[in-house]
């Protein structure tokens, strides 16, 4: 029982981290800062194989302990088990349900962010490109307006 202790004190642990890093990649899809933004999702990206190894270990561990005539859950185990043994298997199994729902949250405000940004950037080249009328971009290699474009319009891009 101590070792499923320890890997959902663990799960916890990675879920919590997983919940900080999404927060700061939320912060760097609001501030349309693309290398913070691509710094975090790097460190998401460990954090998720982390807590999938986890949430493995969890499960071969509870159907290990669970009888034949349970559900194989974390859930179906506090119910097989006696409430002293399941007092801290529910703490740690409503804190890790918790932590899920806020990262569902913060994904789905992610998501609501990252399409805005996208659309936004769609905006912006189709502004651009209609103010092209060769089908260039109107600059140059250096970044500076093409002396040769059509009226001589700028986008004026400012966020």
């Amino acid at each position: 029982m101590q070792r499923l202790i320890t890997t959902l004190d663990r799960e916890i642990v990675a879920l919590e981290s997983l919940v900080q890093i999404t927060q700061k990649e939320q912060q760097h899809l609001l501030a349309f800062e693309p290398q913070g933004l691509d710094l975090v999702l790097g460190e998401k990206h460990l954090l998720l194989r982390e807590q999938d190894r986890l949430r493995i270990d969890r499960e071969t561990l509870v159907v290990s302990m669970s009888r034949s005539n349970e559900s194989g859950t974390l859930a179906g185990l506090i119910a097989a088990v006696d409430p002293v043994v399941a007092a801290p298997l529910t703490a740690r199994r409503n804190r890790l349900l918790a932590l899920l729902g806020a990262l569902t949250e913060l994904n789905r405000a992610s998501e609501t962010h990252a399409r805005r940004q996208l659309h936004w950037a769609r905006a912006c080249k189709r502004s651009v490109e209609a103010a092209s009328p060769n089908g260039t971009d109107g600059y140059g290699p250096n970044g500076k307006p093409n002396s040769t474009h059509g009226s001589g319009l700028m986008l004026n891009a400012s966020v």
